[in-house]
This record gives structure tokens, sequence and C-alpha cells, in this order.
């Protein structure tokens, strides 16, 4: 169990990109969109080097590496309960880099006033000036995000934090 916050959310990041570096170097070798995402990921998850991540602790483990996770008790037991997030975030990872670029905190919460079973928020921070973070959410949303929603499940959202 991870004991505080990190003062640098990023300070894993270089680790990550050396340890899956088939999608990494797949997806920033190319424009990235939600084809290349996708199939970068499919490569990873064929590669058999890497085939310890199919597993869903080690997978919650990761994305504990990448984004700042609220509370890492109910965030990654609901991540179990919705293991089909799991692809999702990793791809929104990417696409959020993409176009919010590297300086970005990127949080998960889980709120459980959302319904039985409550629903994941994957929270983005930036000190850039808010009018600009929403049309970078706006863009988000029209190029990623509404196509992938369904995938979701009713399970998930992305906001900004301030």
């Amino acid at each position: 169990m991870k004991l505080g916050v990190l003062s640098n959310p990023w300070q894993h990041t270089n680790s990550l990109f050396n340890f899956i570096p088939s999608l990494f170097q797949k997806v920033s070798s190319v424009s990235i969109t939600p084809t290349s995402i996708t199939a970068g990921l499919s490569e990873w998850d064929k590669s058999e080097d890497l085939s310890i991540y199919k597993n869903y602790n080690k997978q919650i483990e990761l994305l504990d590496s990448i984004y700042v996770f609220s509370d890492y008790m109910s965030v990654s037991t609901f991540l179990k309960k919705n293991s089909f997030l799991l692809e999702l975030l990793f791809e929104a990872f990417l696409r959020i880099r993409h176009i919010f670029g590297s300086n970005v905190q990127l949080s998960l919460s889980v709120d459980k006033n959302d319904g039985d079973e409550g629903k994941l928020y994957l929270l983005i921070k930036s000190k850039k000036d808010p009018g600009l973070l929403y049309t970078l959410l706006d863009k988000l949303d029209e190029t990623w995000w509404f196509n992938n929603l369904h995938r979701a499940k009713s399970k998930m959202n992305i906001d900004l934090e301030f």
C-alpha cells in the first residue's frame, strides 16, 4: 500500500517508459490516435515479457505509478471490481498527456455517492489558465473520450480539478 502523496507525480514516468517500452515507443513514434493507442496496448498485452501485467494487481500498481490515488484501497478495490477500466485508464493517460502536456497531475478517486457501487473520477490538475484547461478538456472529449464513453459503462468520468 502506498503511504502519502508524491510531491512530483511524474517522478516515476521515466521508469514507466522503461517498464513498458513497446507500448510507449510504438505510440510515441506515430501520431496518437485512439486506433494507435489501442494497437500499442494490444501488442503490449501479447508480449511474453510483460505477461505479468495481465494480473490486475500488477496493472493497478502500474497505474498507481502514473496516477495519484486519492485513497489507494477504495480506488484499487473499485478497479478490481471494474477491471474493464484498466485498459481505458492506460489509454487516458497517453491521450491526456498528448493534449494537456506532461505538466499535469492526474488523480483517481471513487465517489460512493454516485450510485451504489460508485464512480471513478479521473481528475486533471494543472497550473494553466482555467479557460485553456476547459478548452483542452473539450478537445479531449471531442477527439477521444466521447468515442470511448461506452467502454466505461457509466463507471468513470474525466474532469478538471482546481
